[in-house]
């Protein structure tokens, strides 16, 4: 459960301090918290207001209003929801008050307390502030439901604020409505006022506290003023409800409206613009193409594959295509390439004399093949030759060991990469990937150039220029492969190894043609034999695991191990989930300390971002001297734009029923584990029918435990005991399972 850093309690005590003057902000100080009628009257303006882009005040403020400042400046200058954020920078409330002090801000938002005293500080140096409430939140402490005492006094609450207690959560209400709401936590009253939305809004909560938007007060009515009296307004008031904030009247988002409160905002990224010039048939490298990636998803190919055994390995046969013409192209380019590689007697390429003594002989070829990618109308194959070669004894006889390896040997590799366009079964070069009339030497040439591993791992004859025409390369399910090998002469191997630099699909998209020159989705079906849909996959968010750490520590007789991986790309909302969901469960530590032997306590927490949710897999391992060893794995999915735990409705269009496939394949599952059964006077008694369709009713209940990937759907239920022994359930359905067409990822 969430902690707090000692800023954080600072400002909690300095909250608690100065409860008698939330009274005074409530009513109005300094500028006083007019009517927005009044405020908005005052600006001169009405609620509808747009702006420039360069005319739009800069805001900064506390993390967790960066969201309501992206919508903002998305609602008034039409801008989408990347944009805005690119245009904005939140730093933190520390940091927001010093930007507007020295004017690198125009309007910050913080707690109602930090602007009383933001405002006393700039008068002492001859500033005068204003500020208006926006929004209301509230000091709350949460614990788990199974817990009694639920309710606290003033003294108690302010007590364990003080102490940071273990088992309990440190937040505010609006994070904890968002992140921890329905995860089996309940908000704790203090003096019977639990709170919610109205006791927020109407103050009888005692740890209430206005959010409030700071700016530079004086002067005529400015861009500045009148973004503010927008915020107070109807629209900005409605906005921010919409996001899962509470407003000045203490309503937050309607009961049920989900993902779809933010649809405004984040459909303005969903629309491409058409293009305006004359339609194209799809399928030729030929064709003119000037929209880069077109959609967020691939299409897979339904092609069928058989493997050829040959004299020196195997190679792959294509089969499924109409077109009997291109499928014996593609078939004879592949047979040929095998060919290639079997006849080669010895790689010829330079470094080969310093791997392989003189002398040693060729003992053995094997040719093989794989298919890499298969997508929207493309398939990329590697053909990879093994060679191994063996030293001679004194005799001129090549011994084996006692193992049966031939002694003195040494195993070289070369491949070959062929890239075909289906709907010919042409080879396609580099340069077809890529949108016509963009540099895509050079864009290849920027990208491996910044490659960390392309400057550790490879050595060049000179300094490196750009790629070649006809360089070689693979696709995989998210990236171009850029091969630098044995036909690389500006290369200079190390060792007689080839070296691939991935081009990330998401890093080049607005250039990227992978998506449509060669995919038509109105005449795709009639290319392949098979009537199945091909499944969709998603494009993977590239982004840099290296935030990894880890922190062991004793508690009694208890060792401790939490460790987590993720990217520092993350907003800040994301890093604090993924810190949330690596802290330990205080019920577990209670149970292994009761035990009085040696134990172990491990979680483990990594992450993947997907579009705009991120993923968390959190492995939990326990064990106990003398005792057997546990794991659980369990899942977490947020939605980064709403700053909430997503629900696994969110994934599907309405009117799907999802959870029938859920249902079936958890039945399945319960039957493969030999039934639930539960221990009765020391025997172990399998549950009735009945009793089952009840458990399972129960665990379909709870299917807040889930996590997407670029292919899958993983669900994860809490731990039960079968007939096989007590575990968790991980189901993984592909997207195909639920059907393409019903999921609402795919744009």
């Amino acid at each position: 459960m969430a902690r707090l850093n000692a800023k954080r309690r600072k400002f909690l005590l300095l909250i608690l301090i100065c409860f008698v003057l939330f009274v005074l902000v409530t009513v109005g100080a300094v500028f006083g918290v007019r009517s927005i009628k009044k405020a908005i009257e005052e600006a001169g303006l009405s609620n509808a207001l747009t702006l420039k882009s360069a005319d739009f005040p800069v805001i900064d403020g506390t993390y967790f209003m960066q969201a309501y400042g992206e919508a903002t400046r998305a609602s008034l200058t039409g801008e989408s929801i990347i944009v805005a954020r690119e245009n904005l920078m939140f730093t933190g409330a520390d940091s927001a008050k010093e930007r507007l002090l020295s004017g690198d801000a125009d309007i910050v938002l913080l707690s109602g307390t930090d602007a009383q005293e933001l405002t006393a500080r700039a008068k002492d140096m001859g500033i005068q502030l204003s500020y208006y409430n926006v929004a209301k939140d509230a000091l709350v402490i949460y614990c788990h439901d199974n817990v009694e005492k639920k309710d606290l006094t003033f003294a108690e609450f302010e007590s364990l604020y003080e102490s940071d207690t273990d088992g309990l959560g440190f937040s505010t209400y609006c994070y904890w409505l968002s992140s921890w709401s329905g995860k089996d936590t309940v908000l704790m009253t203090v003096d019977e006022v639990a709170p919610s939305e109205q006791t927020i809004g109407d103050g009888s909560y005692p740890y209430s506290y206005n959010i409030c938007a700071v700016f530079r007060s004086g002067g005529v009515a400015s861009d500045t003023q009148r973004v503010v009296a927008w915020m107070i307004g109807e629209e900005g008031q409605e906005t921010l409800t919409n996001l899962g904030y509470i407003n000045t009247r203490g309503a937050t988002i309607a009961e049920g409206a989900g993902a779809n409160a933010y649809t405004y905002y984040a459909t303005r990224d969903m629309t491409s613009v058409e293009s305006t010039g004359p339609r194209v048939i799809k399928g030729s490298p030929g064709n003119t193409v000037t929209e880069g990636t077109t959609t967020n998803y691939l299409v897979e190919n339904p092609t069928s594959w058989a493997t050829v055994k040959a004299e020196k390995g195997s190679y792959l046969e294509l089969s499924g295509l109409t077109d009997e013409s291109a499928l014996a192209l593609i078939n004879e380019r592949i047979a040929k390439a095998y060919e290639e590689l079997a006849a080669l007697a010895i790689p010829e390429f330079r470094g080969i004399r310093q791997t392989t003594p003189d002398g040693s002989i060729l003992i053995r070829t094997d040719v093989s093949s794989s298919v890499l990618y298969n997508y929207n109308n493309v398939v990329s194959i590697r053909m990879k030759g093994d060679y191994t070669y063996a030293l001679p004894n004194e005799e001129g006889v090549i011994g084996e060991n006692a193992w049966g390896y031939y002694e003195s040997t040494k195993t070289l590799s070369c491949a070959d990469y062929l890239t075909f366009d289906l709907t010919t079964g042409r080879e396609i070069s580099l340069e077809n990937l890529f949108i016509d009339g963009c540099d895509y030497r050079d864009i290849v040439s920027h990208e491996i150039v910044v490659d960390t591993q392309f400057a550790r791992d490879i050595i060049l004859t000179g300094s490196y220029k750009e790629v070649r025409t006809d360089q070689k390369f693979y696709l995989e399910e998210d990236a171009i492969c850029i091969v630098f090998d044995q036909d690389s002469p500006e290369y200079i191997l190390r060792d007689p190894r080839e070296l691939s630099i991935p081009i990330y699909f998401s890093t080049v998209a607005k250039n990227l043609a992978i998506t449509s020159r060669y995919y038509d989705e109105e005449t795709v079906a009639s290319l392949y034999t098979s009537d199945l849909p091909g499944n969709r996959v998603l494009i993977q968010n590239r982004d840099t695991i290296d935030t990894i750490g880890e922190s062991e520590w004793t508690y009694g007789n208890i060792k401790v191990r939490q460790s987590w991986s993720y990217s520092s790309a993350l907003s800040s909302y994301g890093k604090r989930v993924i810190q949330n969901a690596y802290q330990v469960d205080w019920g577990v530590m209670s149970s292994l300390v009761a035990n009085d032997l040696e134990a172990q306590y491990d979680i483990a927490v990594s992450a993947q971002r997907l579009e705009d949710f991120l993923s968390l897999t959190v492995t939990d391992r326990r064990w106990i001297e003398g005792g057997s060893e546990e794991t659980y794995t369990r899942y977490a999915t947020y939605d980064l734009e709403l700053l909430r735990q997503s629900q696994l409705s969110d994934l599907f269009w309405a009117g799907f029923d999802y959870r029938s496939v859920i249902r079936d394949a958890l039945e399945k599952e319960v039957a493969l584990r030999g039934g639930f059964v539960r221990t009765v006077r020391g025997e172990t008694v399998p549950l009735t029918e009945e009793e089952t369709n009840a458990l399972i009713n129960t665990m379909m209940s709870d299917l807040s435990r889930f996590a997407i990937d670029y292919r899958q759907i993983s669900v994860a239920f809490k731990p039960q005991t079968f007939a096989t022994g007590r575990a968790t359930v991980n189901l993984i359905f592909t997207y195909a399972e639920f059907g393409s067409d019903n999921i609402t990822l795919f744009r």
